[in-house]
């Protein structure tokens, strides 16, 4: 589907999928990097990445993962700033031919998140929702 000024993302790697959640408990990082690949293929414009709760750690590693089977810019999703500070190290901007990540899920309760910007450039989503 193209539609002029649309961004598709593509959001079945987030934890709150039934099906995605229980890739993430097997560990089966080579369903994750399907989907990945099935997104990008399917035609979104980003893959977003949300672990849940899971150590900063891992959010990183999926990044790596991620990248290694798309070309396509991330969407690093979480409100953790430790969680997004990993992602966005982890974030190989060459892999993604210079395209910056976006991080969503910024809550305005956390605007300390914009100081990754020293890491690397970004598109902020801002939650609104929040209070």
């Amino acid at each position: 589907m193209s539609l002029p000024g649309l961004t598709i993302i593509g959001e079945s790697i987030n934890d709150s999928v039934p099906s995605t959640h229980k890739l993430y408990e097997a560990n089966d990082i080579a369903g994750l990097k399907e989907l990945a690949r099935s997104q990008d293929l399917g035609g979104a414009a980003y893959i977003d990445v949300n672990v849940g709760k899971r150590p900063p750690e891992f959010l990183a590693e999926m990044v790596r993962h991620v990248q290694s089977v798309t070309a396509k810019p991330l969407s690093i999703d979480t409100p953790d700033p430790a969680m997004a500070e990993a992602a966005l190290k982890a974030y190989d901007l060459h892999r993604a031919g210079g395209k910056i990540p976006i991080l969503n899920s910024i809550s305005p309760l956390r605007l300390e998140m914009f100081d990754l910007l020293k890491i690397i450039r970004f598109k902020p989503i801002l939650l609104v929702s929040e209070r």
